[in-house]
């Protein structure tokens, strides 16, 4: 065991008793494991006194499983004393116990150890004994995080006593922490809590100390204690809580949500802004705290206490730390809704005895419960069935109300309606009652409605005191207020026209029952007229009538009343009234029973005497009785005893009234309730002021039930009153009740948080907004209007200037500061005040007024009007100069297409030393968004602004952006600178030149793929035309669908956001027909070749039905699928319909050719597959970006069965027709021979047949119009077509109707005896009105006009294969140029046009129609078309051409056939490369060639031309000059020759370009011709036998389209004879393609200059330069979308104009014709002078009137010049002060040229020389081409 040494020697007195060395003490758990015995480790005595003997037992347990002895060695000092150490023994579980005695001697700490000796060892247990000693511990460390700025923060931490004494201490702090308490003392082991406390003055770190002192010697403690403070927010969820219309008595509640956004908790009060009325609005909780980042809701209850009152009280939430939320709570008292059925009752004309009864229905229409009381006695002249009660929410009550005629005369009385919460209703009651015997009583006139309403009409009119009284009211904010001034005009006021003296009559007690004293009622006579006062007195309620009162019987002197037991009698109970005098009359108190109260309301009738009988009186006269209504009041109790005690409950005995302006008046309307079991005398006394008034003062109220007392206030002055008022009850003021009436006088003023607004400096050229609060601190609407000077108008502005503030309402006026110039500017705005006019008080819409206004009378205008008022607000603002610009100040952003986005960054610079907003707008907000848009720019910096550009449709954009300035910090609350936009006008009017603007540009386009040409790769048995595949592939409206922009659903369906899985139903579906075969045959094919000729690159993909699903399983049950599924399975797994390439990508410019093919395994009806032609992106991490068009191909493809006939149906034009039907073109109505129109049938199958037109329906359609022959056929309906036969049907179609016709016609095949199918097509022709102001357009097929892409193995290449000859008169011979190229090295090519169709032979003549082309060599073709029949020409010529099949012994002779073959092409005068079969030889032949120059062949030597006439054609993008012939019905033969030129395919420049192009696509093609031919396996005969033939010949098509028109319509058409017209669109594009591609406007200008003023003309336009398609609109301008195309026909055309000048030049400048010019004496006659006078012999074989005409012709060109002299010129315009025609003196010379000029337009007029001019330009023409071919070598 080792042994720590850890002190010395044991010292003396005072030092520490150890042993030298402290062995090493085990743990009791290490102790019981090394030797198997548990026992404590040490032994510890605390704090004993010297002397004493403190004795611990150690007990030794044994735990292991052995027995253990042992014993052990007494400690070392003398202090520890044990007993002898003997020997224990201890058997497993059994325990040991040792004495251990301390016996200290001295103060001072011991410590030693006992060791115990044991057979495993050796351990040791310590003694220790400690002196008693005190000790405090304390934390070192206090951190409160964040607290709370000015709010106290606690804290708690723990003082721990860990000595042996009591501990004292005391603790020291620091501001701004605290502790309590800071001094105590601690028991031995005890804690204590303290609390310390942190208060943070502001938002800042802080950290002290807290020490603790101990007692010395003990040290002190200190604890280090930290803090941060932080600044609360604390937000609402509103700052204004709108409770709306509440009704009286209602208590609605919201709630305001309060939000803790800092991280600290936060304690608030909620506190009102001090007001002068009572609470309104009641707040549940008024002061709490928030947790950090925590919400706390508060509700507040808004309950009305005055009906017709507009609340609106601030209230304050604040903070310790000075955070303040003020929150605007407003609220409008809505009165009940309570409405009476009608105002006026009628009971009519009764005679006495008789009852009338009618019944009034009072309806509530509110959701609360409502009380009524009418005004007036139930038992009176008109009895009620009830005269109070209430009516649930939206109900109604009925009651009744009886009339007894009792005594003759008229009775009217107006009965008030009090409502609860609501102003009073009127009802006007009119009777009439009348004597039997009118002998005796005289009858008075009916008295009805009408009569009352005259009477107030004529005393409004009369403007009496007793109309003013009531109809002149200053109040405008009660619509009630005529009603509420009848209701308190008392019967005693003066104004009356009958008033009272008396109004209450109080008899008091009475001595004995039956008995009493009189009293008088006086009624005074205030009229011109004497009058009759009739009383009637109501029963009293505690008076028993005896039977038959009341009643009237029936006596032989008339009938008799038995009057009414009453408790109050009247003497006498009628009399006179004399006029402006009064009467007095006795009351009597008689009553029946004792201690009872009486009170009663006696009604008195007053009426003119002279109405007493109907004879005396009109209706313009007749005025209804007035009803007075004293009341007379009394008690039987005896004098000095004690009354009943009342038990009256009130609402509240505070009263409210609603806001009132100086001399206005407020009403309220309260209910007092008896709760008592007897009646209740209640009495109101009266304010010595007049401000408050109540009505009825005074009456009885029967037990357990209520009575409504209406309230008046009428402030004299603008002050806040408080009036107590007493209700006596039962006569006692002490028992009474006392009511606090508050009411509070305004008049009209506002308040402004500042009169001087001072704005910071201003930059010119932007705006300043400045909001001040503008408050109305009275209760009363005020209307407001701020009037700008008008000299200030345009530099300041006030928002809103005008409107309506509701009582204690605050506004915020916008002011906008505007500054023109520099410098100081100080303004001041008056501001105009006014009492609103407005229906209630919670009116604040400037309409409303408008209504009120109008419907008020002009005296209630008048009288409504109070004083006005005006404040000033001076503003004060200075001017600046500042600058704000962008960088850069034009962003192009390119290309790209529609619907992407892109970014850019600019930058707005702030050059000024003020701190700008800025805002930027433009024209287009829903395509430019800003980043960073808004917002501050400081002085002299630099602000980025991301622009995102997305355009939404397919434009060039050019928009400017403008940055829109103010210097004003309130913009950002503000908005658009006031909710009006008021800022923003002033802005906007301010003529700033220098407005910061951008441009952005950008041109969005989507990716356009166009098919530029189509091929069919068929068979020389079955050659398929580039028209045909153009019309059966609808590859012209899939051009035109690429080309278009993307509509809505094609937009969602890109992003996949419709709901819609097949694509048919959204997309473009373009049909694409293959050509049908047999069984066996090879596969169909075409090659169409793909151009983007957009200008962005793009992807293509073609996506087959189910490519995106996987193979369905193998235990799919296939019987569960339909047919479609089927055979679209069978489709896709016999791969029937094949595409090549299925994707790929296209820069700009770049072409590719896709294959598509069809096999033809199993004969078929039609198969149609599906399959989407996608214009995309692909990425190259795989996916689809779908950005542009997508269509849908439905492949067509149709095998026949091994000896099926098929009759072949041509396909029209996919743009307009669909599949089996036809169009014909528009035909004029009203033409003597329309044109003949075609329609061609095919046998395209191996067998003949027969087939029948069934006529039915036209026929049908000629009977249907009178019998007409509309549509005609002028071929037979039956016929025979042997297998590739054709027969083109001709039909005349000529409407009478501008309409659209169709018919349907059924074709049946037949083949042999055996029926066949039937084809229905459906024909379609419309008819039209001819217009002088437009020209009809021909339909023209859009295809390409030459050969783009070579087929396989193509040699020879035509040109031009496709010719639009436009509108061509009657009669007239059309000449085109042919150029047949043979790229061929080594073959001789022979050529043959086959001319076998009918209207080949009819109409083409070509020279020569065979030949043969050496290799490397061009022939050269003319085409003649004689237009001889009005028809619609489109049909194809084909060319076969085949390599020339030669012996091998004649080749060694075909240079020498060849050399001996130039000099008879001599001698015949005719150029071998314009008409000879063929051109030059092979290379060896032509060099031997090109060392002899041939025989130039002159213009003479060709032989003249028919007539001709020639014309000149602006065709845009391209220039040509093309000669046509008119025809007299004569065949020319093979005479007319006609020369063509077209830019598009010249001779040099297109063999190089279709030479690459041959070698390209031949290479590509004949790949896969012979992949689909190893996927088919099929026709392997067939297939052998069309590559033996196609390896020896091919066929080519020539393609010609015409409209032939009659020469009167024709000339109807073109009133300009000097040259022809070609419609719109006849010669297509370059490439054929883009039809609505156009030049520049300069590069077309430009053309347009260097051509002749005629080409110019508005109705020769061509497409290229008037068409406007879709990519040619533009936002700023023309900016092209596509230039490639563009350029390049502008380059062919300036490269052929530039030769044919050159080459007239050079024969102009030639030296022999110089001199020929030269050596004439006389100057040349000019050509057509000499046709005019000398027409050739040649022409004079027409008939004998044509030199008649020509010499009429030179009498009216005489006439013409005379007619010259006079020319019109207008007023204003030439001529001014004139305006009819002006003659004009011309001298001899402009006489002379006059009549010169008139002669030369005649004579080009004529045909004569427009057919010489044609000849000649024509001979020139082919003398320049044989310039230019002559002598060429071929490398």
């Amino acid at each position: 065991m080792s042994m720590l040494e850890t002190r010395s020697k044991i010292s003396s007195r005072g030092d520490i008793r150890l042993s030298r060395v402290v062995p090493e003490v085990l743990s009791r758990d290490s102790r019981a494991r090394r030797f198997g015995i548990d026992c404590p480790s040490e032994l510890h005595w605390h704090a004993k006194e010297p002397g004493g003997d403190y004795k611990q037992k150690l007990t030794i347990k044994n735990v292991s499983t052995q027995v253990i002895k042992f014993k052990y060695k007494l400690p070392e000092t003398s202090f520890f004393f044990l007993k002898f150490p003997d020997l224990f023994t201890l058997n497993p579980g059994m325990a040991a116990s040792i004495d251990v005695n301390f016996r200290p001697i001295r103060s001072e700490p011991y410590d030693d150890v006992i060791e115990f000796i044991t057979t495993q060892g050796n351990f040791f247990i310590r003694v220790i004994a400690t002196m008693p000693e005190h000790g405090v511990k304390m934390q070192e460390h206090l951190d409160f995080g964040f607290a709370t700025v000015k709010e106290e923060s606690t804290r708690t931490f723990v003082l721990r006593n860990i000595g042996e004494v009591n501990a004292p201490f005391e603790l020291l702090s620091e501001a701004p922490f605290d502790v309590h308490p800071k001094e105590g003392v601690i028991f031995p082991g005890k804690t204590m809590t303290v609390k310390i406390s942190f208060f943070p003055t502001e938002a800042s770190v802080y950290v002290g100390t807290i020490v603790c002192k101990q007692p010395i010697p003990r040290p002190a403690l200190v604890m280090k204690i930290s803090g941060i403070g932080k600044i609360p927010f604390v937000a609402i969820s509103k700052s204004e809580v709108d409770f709306g219309t509440v009704l009286t008595g209602r208590t609605v509640n919201e709630e305001v949500i309060l939000t803790n956004t800092s991280l600290v908790p936060v304690s608030f009060e909620l506190n009102p802004v001090p007001h002068d009325h009572d609470p309104i609005f009641h707040w549940k909780i008024v002061k709490g705290k928030i947790p950090a980042d925590g919400s706390l809701a508060l509700q507040v209850a808004y309950t009305p206490i005055s009906t017709g009152s507009f609340d609106c009280d601030y209230f304050e939430i604040v903070t310790p730390g000075g955070n303040i939320q003020r929150i605007c709570c407003k609220g409008f008292a809505e009165p009940h809704s309570v409405e009476i059925d009608r105002n006026s009752i009628n009971f009519g004309n009764l005679e006495l005895g008789k009852v009338s009864l009618r019944t009034l229905e009072i309806r509530n229409n509110t959701k609360e419960k409502a009380f009524y009381q009418f005004i007036t006695e139930s038992q009176g002249c008109f009895e009620f069935s009830r005269t109070d009660g209430s009516i649930i929410q939206e109900s109604s009550v009925n009651v009744d109300i009886r009339f007894t005629a009792r005594v003759p005369g008229n009775f009217y009385r107006r009965i008030f309606i009090l409502i609860k919460n609501q102003g009073p209703l009127y009802l006007d009651l009119t009777a009439t009652a009348y004597h039997q015997n009118q002998d005796q009583v005289p009858r008075p006139m009916p008295l009805a409605q009408k009569h009352v309403d005259m009477y107030r009409a004529r005393q409004m009119a009369e403007r009496t005191a007793h109309a003013r009284a009531i109809y002149d009211v200053t109040s405008s904010n009660n619509p009630m207020s005529v009603i509420w001034n009848e209701f308190f005009l008392d019967d005693t006021d003066s104004r009356r026209e009958i008033y009272l003296l008396e109004q209450h009559v109080e008899f008091g007690a009475a001595s004995e029952v039956g008995v009493g004293d009189y009293k008088q009622i006086t009624v005074h006579n205030n009229t011109e007229v004497k009058q009759t006062a009739m009383f009637m007195i109501p029963p009293d309620n505690y008076v028993k009538q005896p039977e038959g009162a009341g009643e009237i019987t029936m006596t032989t002197l008339g009938p008799v009343l038995k009057p009414l037991e009453t408790c109050f009698k009247v003497f006498p109970d009628k009399a006179d009234v004399l006029p402006k005098s009064s009467t007095t009359f006795k009351v009597a108190f008689r009553p029946e029973y004792r201690n009872a109260y009486y009170a009663q309301a006696v009604e008195i009738f007053v009426f003119p005497k002279t109405q007493r009988n109907f004879r005396l009186v009109t209706d313009e006269n007749f005025v209804p009785p007035h009803c007075v209504t004293p009341v007379c009041s009394g008690n039987t109790f005896p004098i000095g005893m004690e009354a009943f005690t009342p038990k009256l409950r009130v609402p509240s005995t505070r009263i409210s009234f609603p806001a009132c302006a100086v001399g206005d008046k407020a009403y309220q309307i309260i209910e007092m309730y008896n709760d008592a079991d007897t009646p209740l005398r209640y009495l109101f006394g009266e304010d010595e002021t007049g401000v408050f008034r109540c009505k009825p003062n005074n009456g009885l109220i029967m037990p357990h039930c209520a009575q409504l007392v209406a309230f008046m206030f009428c402030p004299l002055e603008a002050k806040r009153y408080e009036h107590v008022t007493t209700c006596v009850l039962n006569g006692s003021s002490v028992l009474g009740v006392k009511l606090t009436l508050i009411g509070r006088g305004n008049a009209t003023s506002i308040e402004l948080e500042t009169y001087h607004l001072q704005v910071k400096p201003t930059s010119v050229g932007s705006v300043t907004t400045r909001a001040i609060d503008m408050k109305n601190p009275t209760g009363i609407p005020i209307f407001y209007q701020c009037l700008v000077p008008e000299s200030c108008s345009r530099v300041l502005a006030v928002e809103p200037d005008r409107g309506i503030l509701r009582g204690n309402e605050k506004i915020s006026l916008f002011v906008h500061f505007a500054p023109r110039r520099e410098g100081s500017y100080s303004l001041k705005v008056p501001i105009d005040i006014d009492q609103a006019k407005v229906r209630s008080l919670a009116d604040a819409e400037l309409e409303e007024v408008q209504e009120l206004e109008d419907s008020l009378s002009p005296r209630q205008q008048r009288r409504s009007l109070p004083s006005k008022q005006t404040v000033h607000l001076n503003v004060y603002g200075m001017g600046t100069v500042g600058a704000v610009t962008f960088e850069p100040e034009t962003v192009d952003f390119g290309t790209l297409v529609v619907g992407t986005q892109v970014s850019r960054v600019i930058k707005l610079v702030n050059h000024s030393d003020c701190t700008m907003y800025h805002n930027i707008v433009s024209s287009m907000e829903k395509n430019l968004e800003y980043k960073d848009g808004k917002g501050f720019i400081s002085a002299f910096s630099t602000k980025r602004v991301t622009i995102c550009f997305t355009p939404s449709e397919r434009k060039y954009y050019n928009v400017t952006i403008t940055c829109r300035l103010s210097t004003s910090s309130e913009s950002l609350v503000t908005g658009d600178h006031g909710s009006n936009r008021t800022g923003i006008q002033l802005l906007q009017a301010l003529e700033f030149e220098d407005a910061p603007q951008c441009q952005v540009l950008g041109n969005a386009v989507y990716p356009v793929l166009s098919i530029i040409d189509a091929r069919a790769a068929g068979s020389v048995f079955n050659p398929i035309s580039t028209s045909r595949v153009w019309r059966e592939f609808s590859l012209m409206k899939m051009n035109k669908e690429l080309s278009s922009d993307l509509n809505r659903k094609e937009v969602k369906w890109n992003k996949a956001e419709i709901d819609e899985t097949d694509p048919t139903k959204v997309l473009q579906v373009m049909e694409m027909r293959f050509e049908v075969k047999e069984q066996g045959y090879p596969p169909s094919m075409n090659i169409l070749r793909l151009k983007n000729t957009g200008v962005l690159a793009l992807d293509f993909l073609l996506k087959f039905p189910k490519d995106d699903e996987d193979e369905p399983e193998n235990w799919v049950d296939k019987d569960l699928q339909g047919e479609e599924e089927l055979t679209l399975n069978m489709i896709l797994e016999n791969k029937l319909f094949l595409c090549e390439p299925r994707r790929g990508h296209l820069e700009v410019g770049e072409e590719v050719d896709l294959i598509v093919s069809y096999k033809h395994l199993m004969p078929t009806k039609e198969f149609r597959l599906p399959v989407v032609l996608n214009i995309c992106e692909l990425p190259a991490a795989g996916g689809v970006l779908n950005t542009g068009k997508q269509i849908v191909l439905s492949l067509i493809g149709q095998t026949l069965a091994i000896g099926e006939a098929y009759l072949h149906l041509p396909s029209p034009d996919a743009q307009h027709y669909k599949h089996l039907e036809w169009g014909f073109e528009k035909t004029p109505i009203g033409l003597i021979a329309p044109p003949i129109q075609y329609y061609k049938l095919e046998n395209l199958g191996q067998v003949p047949l027969d087939y029948h037109i069934d006529m039915s329906e036209v026929e049908k359609l000629n009977a249907d119009n009178f019998g007409f022959d509309i549509v005609t056929c002028l071929d037979n309906t039956d016929w025979h077509l042997e297998p590739g036969e054709s027969l083109t049907m001709r039909w005349v179609f000529n409407p009478l109707e501008a309409k659209m016709y169709s018919w349907q016609l059924p074709i049946s095949v037949y083949t042999g005896e055996s029926g066949g199918d039937t084809h229905v097509v459906k024909f379609y022709a419309e008819g039209y009105q001819p217009s002088v102001h437009s020209n009809p357009e021909t339909t023209v097929w859009q295809m390409p006009a030459s050969q783009i892409m070579p087929t396989p193995n193509q040699l020879v290449i035509m040109t031009g294969e496709r010719f639009c000859m436009g509108d061509i008169p009657l009669g007239a011979t059309i000449h085109r140029m042919i150029i047949l190229t043979n790229f061929s090295h080594e073959h001789v090519m022979t050529f043959r046009f086959e001319l076998d169709g009918e209207l080949a032979k009819q109409m083409v003549v070509l020279h020569p129609q065979s030949g043969e082309i050496d290799p490397l060599a061009h022939a050269v073709v003319k085409m003649t078309v004689r237009c001889m029949t009005s028809s619609i020409l489109d049909f194809d010529v084909p060319c076969m051409v085949a390599p020339k099949l030669e012996p091998e012994e004649e080749n060694e002779d075909l240079a020498d056939d060849n050399e001996d073959a130039a000099p008879a092409a001599s001698v015949t005068g005719r150029p071998s490369t314009g008409l000879a079969p063929s051109t030059s030889g092979g290379s060896t032949v032509g060099t031997a060639k090109s060392a002899r120059r041939r025989k130039r062949t002159s213009v003479i030597e060709l032989p003249p031309p028919m007539r001709s006439s020639v014309r000149l054609r602006h065709g845009g993008t391209r220039g040509f000059v093309s000669f046509q012939e008119r025809n007299d019905g004569k065949d020319s033969g093979n005479r007319t020759q006609q020369s063509f030129m077209d830019d598009t395919a010249s001779v040099k420049s297109g063999s190089s370009r279709i030479s690459a192009a041959t070698a390209q696509t031949s290479a590509s093609m004949v790949s896969a011709l012979s992949s689909v031919s190893r996927q088919t396996g099929i026709g392997s005969a067939h297939m052998e036998q069309e590559e033996d033939d196609e390896g020896s010949q091919q066929y080519l098509f020539l393609s010609l389209q015409a409209h032939v028109r009659p020469p009167e319509q024709h000339r109807s058409l073109h009133e300009n004879n000097h040259f022809f017209w070609f419609p719109k669109s006849s010669f297509s594009s370059p490439d054929g393609i883009s039809p609505n591609l156009r030049l520049p406007t300069a590069a077309s200008s430009a053309a347009s200059d260097r051509r002749s003023p005629s080409l110019g003309s508005g109705h020769d336009q061509s497409p290229a330069s008037t068409a406007t398609g879709p990519r040619g609109n533009s936002a700023a301008g023309s900016r092209p979308s596509t230039r490639d195309a563009g350029q390049q026909s502008q380059l062919r055309a300036k490269v052929t104009e530039g030769i044919l000048e050159q080459l007239l030049n050079d024969i102009i400048n030639d030296e022999q014709i110089l001199n020929s010019f030269s050596q004439l004496e006389d100057a040349p006659v000019p050509c057509f002078v000499q046709v005019a006078k000398r027409p050739p012999a040649i022409f004079q074989c027409e008939d004998q009137t044509r030199n008649r005409e020509v010499e009429d012709g030179g009498t009216e060109a005489a006439e013409e010049a005379k007619e010259g002299r006079k020319r019109r010129v207008y007023a204003g315009i030439d001529v001014p002060g004139h305006s009819a025609e002006v003659p004009l003196e011309l001298s001899e010379e402009e006489e002379e040229k006059l009549e010169r000029d008139t002669r030369r337009r005649k004579a080009m007029s004529m045909p004569e020389f427009e057919n010489l001019a044609a000849f000649v330009l024509n001979a020139c023409i082919f003398n320049f081409l044989e310039e230019l071919t002559f002598g060429e070598e071929q490398a």
